[in-house]
């Protein structure tokens, strides 16, 4: 999940693009991603404001808003590529909502599991990682709520472990997003500049084993206790 409110403009926006193409390329073809942005409330009339699956770039001419793949596609070499270019595109503007961020997440892990069986991937690990900028402190009560609700429904999606990431120079609370990440049996981490970004995609490996996913909890507790 991708925020491009419009405080992503600029530096925030370009390291969120290299840290997502970068997660992206750790993948192989036995995984399942989908991206998405939520570029929050509407204040154009020109751009959707729900959350939705990234589109292709098509030519002004045609007034098309585009294609886009409709859940969660293999990780192929060309899938990759045409998610790279779709990320390329991201623009930023609207008003952040986080809580529909998280909502969209879940709801596109529940209609992929639903899917038939074959399309599932390995399900070793399913994860939403959401990459923002914003303060999300004013709607943390209703999203905590709605991770309990969404995490209720079935034992799939309470499987699914959120990853969070702060991006760019910012004086926005952190603690939210370490609160999200950490409860749900994620991990937190801060891309403040280009040259964390290899350091915590690496972090963060889609494959990890036990040993690093105790590391992770560990890491967790730490950072919750020192706020």
């Amino acid at each position: 999940m991708v925020d491009t409110s419009g405080s992503m403009h600029g530096q925030a926006l370009d390291l969120t693009k290299l840290a997502v193409v970068s997660l992206i390329n750790t993948l192989g073809e036995n995984d399942f991603v989908a991206v998405a942005q939520y570029p929050g409330r509407q204040v154009t009339t020109d751009h959707t404001a729900k959350p939705h699956l990234l589109r292709d770039a098509v030519p002004e001419e045609s007034k098309s808003n585009g294609t886009c793949f409709r859940s969660f596609v293999q990780a192929t070499k060309r899938n990759k590529d045409r998610l790279f270019a779709q990320i390329n595109d991201l623009s930023a503007y609207g008003i952040v909502n986080f809580y529909e961020a998280i909502d969209f997440a879940y709801s596109m892990f529940e209609e992929f599991y639903k899917a038939p069986v074959n399309n599932h991937g390995a399900l070793c690990n399913s994860m939403i990682m959401i990459f923002t900028d914003g303060d999300v402190s004013d709607s943390m009560d209703e999203t905590r709520q709605l991770i309990r609700t969404w995490r209720n429904r079935s034992a799939l999606l309470d499987k699914i472990r959120i990853f969070t990431y702060s991006v760019g120079q910012h004086q926005n609370p952190t603690e939210p997003l370490l609160e999200v990440a950490c409860s749900n049996r994620g991990y937190f981490a801060e891309i403040p500049a280009m040259g964390a970004v290899t350091s915590q995609v690496e972090v963060i490996n889609l494959n990890a084993d036990a040993l690093r996913t105790i590391l992770i909890a560990f890491m967790c507790a730490l950072r919750l206790r020192h706020f």
